[in-house]
C-alpha cells in the first residue's frame, strides 16, 4: 500500500506573493517593508540551497518564487503538472515549496501583514 499523498494548502501565501508582494514588487523594492522582502528573499536563497540527496546545484529562486505565487495546493502531482520536469525533480521542488510557504507565513504572522490565514486552519490535508 503507497503512502497518501501530500498536499500542503498554500492559498495564504499565493495571495500574499500575488496581490501584496508581486515579484516586480519584490525585484525593486517598492512600497513594500524591507523586513519582509529582505526575510522572503533570505528564505527563498536559503530553501534553493538545501541539500535533496545528491545533487548539490541550487533550485532556482524565481522558479521557487513563482511556484510559491502560483499554485494554491502544493503536491508532487500540482508542481509536475506546472513545471513538466520528472517526479523526482518534481518532489525535490514540493519540498522546498512546503518549507518556504512556511517559513514565510511565520514570517507574515511575526511581522502582522494582512492576510486571510488568521483563521488557524491545518497547512497539510
Amino acid at each position: 500500500m503507497a503512502r497518501p499523498t501530500i498536499q500542503f494548502n498554500n492559498e495564504d501565501v499565493q495571495t500574499y506573493l500575488t496581490v501584496y508582494l508581486t515579484l516586480n514588487h519584490f525585484m525593486n523594492d517598492s512600497g513594500l517593508p524591507r523586513v519582509i522582502t529582505t526575510a522572503v528573499d533570505d528564505i527563498l536563497e536559503g530553501v534553493s540551497r538545501l541539500d535533496y540527496g545528491g545533487n548539490t546545484r541550487p533550485l532556482s529562486k524565481s522558479k521557487l518564487y513563482t511556484l510559491l505565487s502560483a499554485l494554491s495546493i502544493v503536491s508532487t502531482a500540482t508542481v509536475q503538472a506546472a513545471t513538466g520536469q520528472s517526479s523526482r525533480h518534481s518532489r525535490n521542488l514540493s519540498q522546498a515549496l512546503r518549507v518556504a510557504s512556511t517559513a514565510i507565513l511565520n514570517t507574515l504572522v511575526k511581522h502582522g501583514e494582512p492576510c486571510s490565514l488568521w483563521n488557524a486552519k491545518a497547512p497539510f490535508s
